[in-house]
């Protein structure tokens, strides 16, 4: 089958033209009001403003969360575990904890080769602590969760206290069996001893679920008094395991906030109690397999158009208005990993320029169904454009009615150009908060190119 070429199909002894990968709508059998490769609609370019300073005088402060088993409320089992099913989705994480004794005649402890830790885990990801010392973390991604962790890692002798942390990034709620799909830590073992693998999977292991900081919710105005806070300085930062909080204030305006995590590792966000999500910004995606050019038409599949190669999924956060209030909002942070929090901002969204590009080809609105139940033989399809709310159109920035080429911000005359383009767009759109023009040779007074399909680009500034 093509899905590639656009294909002529006759329907009731009539003819119609099928753009490849497409679906027309035709609620009368006759005249088409919708087709699915022929979606006229504006586009925005966005940007992100800094918004300055808006920490209050106070410094950050910390909370450093014990490693391992941190309260009453832990227990043992032979075994590992799978995690969701011991979490019981309260939390994202389950601490497995065991303690081994290392003989003083061990060959690692006399010699320059280090014991192998070796962890198989269903997923999410993995954070390894020895004698209290973070030595390393592992993942899975979203195409394999599952993975196999080795790294090498020091021993002393005598007792020995390993703890591992297992971390789950949300679960499943589609596909075949997914109540079926597990997480957590499947196997544990260390190679080098004197009598050859350690395997530690069949242990008595003691478990933790969650933080303390977590079940006395110190992300919250009440909460947060629990806890003792130190201000951070320079060797406070980069810590793993530590809560950062500190007082910030709102940015003036209407325009809707983000919070710049960029400077963080792996965890989650609070504004004034409220979780605005879990961040990885330390985590990268598969580099260099993103395509150059995206083509929607052929079948889907999950690597299709894929962006952003190489880079954070996400590092800006949004923070809904209705969460903060003028100034003292209590941001509240848990870094799994280490982190900067001095570095941490808000940023505002605004809207650059608004655009839209339709062609002579393109159909009628399907509002015209709704007014008129029909499209009129002669109807012709229209360039609408409309401002954010409170503003109104300022200027110009482009406008062609011809064969213009390229995208929003960078549209480009063709060979094809109207000279009255510029002047029409004006006439009708500054000073507006929205406008709307016929895509037509009538519009503009001339016809630049006979026997032509011609298109309308148009890019205007808000304000």
């Amino acid at each position: 089958m093509d899905f590639k070429s656009d294909v002529t199909v006759q329907f009731r002894n009539l003819i119609y033209v099928l753009p490849a990968w497409s679906i027309s709508i035709l609620p009368d059998c006759k005249a088409v009001a919708f087709n699915t490769a022929k979606v006229s609609s504006q586009s925005n370019i966005m940007e992100m403003l800094p918004t300055g300073e808006l920490y209050e005088g106070e410094m950050w402060e910390s909370f450093k969360e014990q490693i391992g088993v941190s309260g009453n409320d832990n227990f043992q089992a032979v075994g590992l575990l799978e995690h969701i099913n011991t979490t019981k989705d309260i939390t994202d994480y389950l601490w497995y904890t065991v303690s081994i004794d290392v003989g003083n005649d061990e060959p690692f402890l006399r010699s320059n080769v280090r014991p192998v830790l070796h962890i198989e885990s269903r997923g999410h990801a993995l954070s390894v602590f020895i004698n209290g010392v973070f030595v390393g973390n592992g993942n899975g991604n979203s195409r394999k969760p599952t993975f196999n962790h080795r790294q090498y890692i020091s021993l002393q002798s005598g007792r020995n206290n390993i703890a591992l942390l297992s971390t789950t990034m949300g679960l499943p709620n589609s596909g075949p069996l997914f109540e079926k799909r597990g997480a957590g830590i499947t196997k544990v073992a260390i190679e080098g001893f004197k009598d050859g693998t350690r395997d530690l999977s069949e242990e008595l292991w003691t478990y933790q679920v969650g933080f303390s900081g977590e079940k006395k919710q110190i992300y919250s105005e009440i909460g947060s008094n629990t806890v003792n806070w130190v201000p951070v300085l320079n060797s406070l930062q980069n810590q793993p395991m530590t809560w950062y909080k500190r007082r910030i204030n709102a940015p003036a305006g209407n325009d809707p906030v983000a919070l710049n995590l960029s400077s963080v590792g792996k965890g989650q966000a609070w504004i004034n109690g409220e979780n605005i999500g879990r961040y990885w910004i330390s985590f990268r995606s598969v580099p260099g397999n993103c395509p150059s050019t995206c083509d929607y038409r052929g079948r889907y599949n999950k690597l299709k158009c894929e962006s952003n190669c190489g880079h954070p999924s996400q590092k800006l956060y949004h923070v809904p208005r209705s969460l903060l209030k003028p100034t003292g909002n209590l941001l509240v942070l848990f870094e799994e990993t280490g982190a900067d929090p001095s570095k941490i901002s808000f940023v505002t969204r605004s809207v650059k320029s608004i655009c839209a590009s339709v062609s002579e080809a393109d159909l009628p609105s399907p509002n015209l169904w709704k007014q008129l139940g029909t499209v009129p033989v002669n109807a012709k399809p229209r360039l609408q454009l409309e401002c954010p709310k409170g503003q109104q159109i300022s200027s110009i920035k482009f406008a062609s009615f011809g064969n213009p080429e390229g995208v929003c911000g960078s549209f480009t005359k063709g060979t094809c150009h109207s000279t009255h383009s510029w002047g029409t767009t004006e006439k009708v759109c500054l000073g507006q908060p929205a406008c709307s023009m016929e895509v037509s040779s009538e519009t503009f007074g001339d016809n630049p190119c006979v026997d032509t399909t011609k298109s309308l680009a148009v890019e205007a500034v808000c304000s």
